[in-house]
């Protein structure tokens, strides 16, 4: 394509190297650690949000009060202990969702590879991990980017103007300065001229695909894979990501498969902790849905309210939960995969 370099996506040509099944486990094992410590560590900032919420209302509330509040001192450090608390909340919430994400990704992926009776990767057991970026060998050992979403990339940015330099931030966009929805810092879009528009469509698809478009010193336009853990995000868990913030997980029907030949009590315990996951996230769409709803709100409607938040309040503990079942069944599940390969039980191995 004229005025295009198309970097090449070698994922089917770059050597895997897979893990023991005991180096699997031990970085399962960390890697529950981890999350379990984060979310103790989540736990005690939304504990001492709260604490500095309600003294921050109980001093609102004295009426021995009588300094204006514009010079009153002692508010003024109230809000901002109040405020950095909140900040500091709202941030172990999040980093604890990453990294129990990243724990419920990779021991799905192994659970898949064992199965199937093949390997799995380093590269792709760290693919979710929050902190880091890959090398361009790494990321290109990961699942491909759709095909027919890369070409739709290519061909936008081929006829849109010159894209905005690549920039990063700590602030969940991508290396195209976008958010999940391809709008800028201001939460814009395209400028409205026809070229425009159709960049920052290119440029929307691109983030919402883990893709990077950018030009080179010979001034071409290069579409390719973004190495930062947001865009990975994207590319690996799609919608699942940008809409819930959680992996692209197997699905009940596909557990049953997986789970085949394992202990009936194994395959119930994951069986129930993905559709705990499943409830939380249908109660977070619910709440989505009593949010924007036109119509008052009933005592009904309340009720449920309260009740959904409790349960999406969970969900970051329910996918640690799910995660760290998942890693207990492995064993069994490479125990029925052996099984199967030597023809002492029925059904094939699944493919990684």
């Amino acid at each position: 394509m004229p005025g295009v370099a198309l970097m090449s996506h070698s994922g089917g040509d770059a050597p895997l190297v897979g893990m023991s099944d005991e180096a699997v486990d031990r970085f399962l094992t960390a890697l529950g650690g981890a999350v379990h410590a984060l979310l103790r560590d989540s736990d005690s900032e939304q504990r001492r949000r709260d604490v500095l919420m309600e003294a921050g209302e109980t001093y609102l509330g004295r009426p021995d009060r009588t300094v204006h509040p514009l010079i009153d001192c002692e508010m003024a450090v109230s809000s901002t202990r109040e405020r950095l608390a909140v900040d500091s909340a709202t941030g172990h919430r999040n980093a604890a969702r990453e990294l129990a994400s990243w724990w419920a990704d990779a021991a799905a992926a192994a659970v898949i590879a064992a199965a199937g009776n093949a390997p799995v990767s380093s590269v792709r057991m760290g693919a979710g991990n929050p902190a880091l970026p890959m090398d361009e060998a790494d990321i290109a050992q990961l699942p491909e980017v759709d095909r027919q979403a890369r070409q739709m990339v290519e061909l936008a940015a081929w006829l849109g103007p010159s894209p905005t330099p690549p920039r990063r931030s700590g602030d969940g966009r991508d290396g195209n300065g976008r958010d999940g929805n391809g709008r800028d810092g201001n939460g814009r879009g395209g400028s409205g001229t026809p070229g425009e528009d159709l960049m920052a469509e290119a440029l929307g698809l691109a983030s919402r695909s883990g893709l990077l478009i950018h030009r080179d010193d010979a001034g071409d336009i290069r579409v390719t894979d973004d190495p930062w853990p947001e865009a990975r995000r994207r590319r690996l868990w799609g919608e699942f990501w940008t809409g819930h913030r959680i992996p692209r997980l197997p699905g009940v029907a596909e557990l049953a498969e997986l789970l085949a030949g394992t202990p009936d009590a194994t395959a119930e315990r994951v069986r129930s902790g993905a559709l705990a996951v499943g409830r939380a996230v249908m109660a977070e769409v619910r709440v989505e849905e009593l949010n924007t709803q036109v119509e008052a709100w009933t005592r009904e409607d309340a009720d449920e309210f309260d009740r959904l938040c409790e349960e999406v309040d969970r969900l970051t503990a329910l996918l640690a939960t799910y995660a760290g079942l998942l890693t207990e069944s492995l064993p069994a599940v490479r125990a029925a995969a052996v099984r199967r390969g030597s023809g002492d039980e029925p059904g094939a191995p699944r493919e990684a």
